[in-house]
């Protein structure tokens, strides 16, 4: 659960995930929802293994806020971010749009405590020091962004164009809220700031490839048992339909009826068994298309945030998507 493993080949054309693992330039520090606790300021936990952790709303909420600070396209940020709470009075839910980005979770492992002491404007002096609980500065984690174009009324045409624009704002404020405008609480005094290089060979950003996505053949289905056919295997279970209808009926003393049902039996045969045979071979199509590798994606990795706005570039080029 800490680095979490996304196969991106089996999800949509155009999608992509970005991951790194980063470590804190400054504390980090965020509201627990726990009503009795040693301190009355601690930082929010993981319910199950009671881990410091930075939960997906909060890295949206911080990352949409840095993205308005670098675009002024409303229609990129509710693109990525769905319909923002203040615009839903305004709309009809029919109306609502859901965002392309999904973030998953960032773990830590260490705790420490911050000391913040309010100083008298008049005295100049502190008052009241306020414990903190907090991620110390050097601890890391790690960060995965999830991005699905799952919209059904985009065209293919357009997809690559919102492909670049997309990934562009997303680089560049993933950049800005990390290591500039910080992210969880008391940003504006400088907590939650994250170093620029990320730890070796753990940054990464890989592109779904529109032409690497394999058409899933359908589930083939058994051509249906002819009733004349079903009657006679279950009046003579062996029976492989060899004999002409005449022989049939001496040699097995069957009635005029039951030689009737045999000849229409022989009759269908010539149309169910080539039917069966199409079948067999459907069904093995099916299941090697099944078994195949997910297919090929472009990867890219980089080393920093501001390498990472570089690399977002070269993979919205023309022919980046098409490698």
């Amino acid at each position: 659960f800490e680095t979490p493993k996304i196969e991106i080949g089996k999800l949509l054309p155009y999608s992509f995930v970005i991951q790194f693992r980063f470590k804190l330039a400054q504390p980090y520090i965020s509201k627990d929802e726990t009503d009795f606790y040693i301190i009355d300021n601690p930082v929010r936990k993981d319910k199950v293994f009671g881990l410091p952790f930075v939960a997906p709303n909060s890295w949206k909420g911080s990352l949409r806020a840095a993205a308005r600070r670098r675009s002024e396209s409303p229609d990129i940020l509710v693109r990525l971010f769905g319909t923002d709470k203040d615009d839903q009075a305004n709309l009809k839910p029919e109306d609502f749009q859901a965002g392309r980005l999904y973030f998953f979770p960032t773990f830590f492992i260490k705790k420490s405590l911050e000391i913040i002491n309010p100083h008298d404007r008049k005295r100049r002096v502190g008052k009241n020091p306020i414990l903190i609980e907090s991620v110390p500065a050097g601890a890391s984690g790690v960060f995965t962004l999830l991005y699905l174009p799952f919209n059904p009324q985009v065209s293919k045409t357009t997809l690559p164009q919102q492909l670049k624009e997309d990934l562009t704002l997303v680089a560049q404020a993933l950049h800005a809220m990390l290591c500039e405008y910080g992210f969880g609480a008391k940003t504006s005094s400088g907590f939650g700031l994250a170093h620029d290089t990320v730890q070796t060979k753990t940054g990464y950003i890989e592109v779904n490839k529109p032409d690497s996505v394999v058409i899933t053949l359908p589930e083939p289905q058994p051509p249906t048992e002819p009733e004349n056919i079903k009657k006679v295997r279950v009046a003579f279970p062996n029976e492989d339909f060899t004999l002409k209808p005449k022989e049939w009926r001496d040699k097995l003393r069957a009635s005029s009826s039951q030689m009737d049902t045999y000849k229409n039996a022989r009759e269908e045969l010539r149309t169910y068994e080539p039917a069966q045979k199409k079948f067999q071979q459907d069904l093995e199509e099916y299941e090697a298309q099944k078994n195949m590798p997910p297919p090929a994606t472009t990867y890219r990795p980089f080393t920093s945030l501001s390498n990472l706005k570089e690399v977002a570039k070269q993979l919205t080029d023309k022919d980046a998507t098409n490698e």
